[in-house]
This record gives C-alpha cells, structure tokens and sequence, in this order.
C-alpha cells in the first residue's frame, strides 16, 4: 500500500508522462512512470528488443551496452 507520493514532474517528451515516486508501509520506495493516450504495447516491444540486444552483445562479447529504464 502506497503511504506517500514524492517527485512528481513531466518528463520532457511528446506525450509528457508524468514520473513520480511513491513510498510504501515499510519506506520501500519506487519510481514509476504515468503515461496515458499512448501504446504502450509498443513500449514493451521496444524493452523487449533492447533486452534482447544486450543478450546478443554478450554473447558476442561486444563491449556495448543499452541502458534501460524499468
């Protein structure tokens, strides 16, 4: 059960989600982020292509990275 929001702003992008943090009963915290009106199917696949991404970096032992936010 959330307790406490903190840090709401928009983030600077087209469909301006909202990012906030929220606290919980045992001060555990978690950044999420609002969007609506956007695919968010298609967010996912993006996550999914970049995971895989970095899966084949290693195994190729590219020194590469994609950095992602979850």
């Amino acid at each position: 059960m959330v307790v406490e929001l903190r840090d709401g702003s928009f983030i600077p992008s087209k469909g301006k989600p909202l990012k906030f943090t929220v606290i919980d009963r045992q001060g555990n915290t978690k950044t999420c982020i609002y969007k609506h009106g956007d695919d968010l199917l298609q967010d996912a696949m993006c996550v999914a292509v970049m995971k895989e991404m970095n899966h084949i970096f290693k195994e190729e032992h590219v020194d590469a990275e994609v950095v992602l936010y979850e």
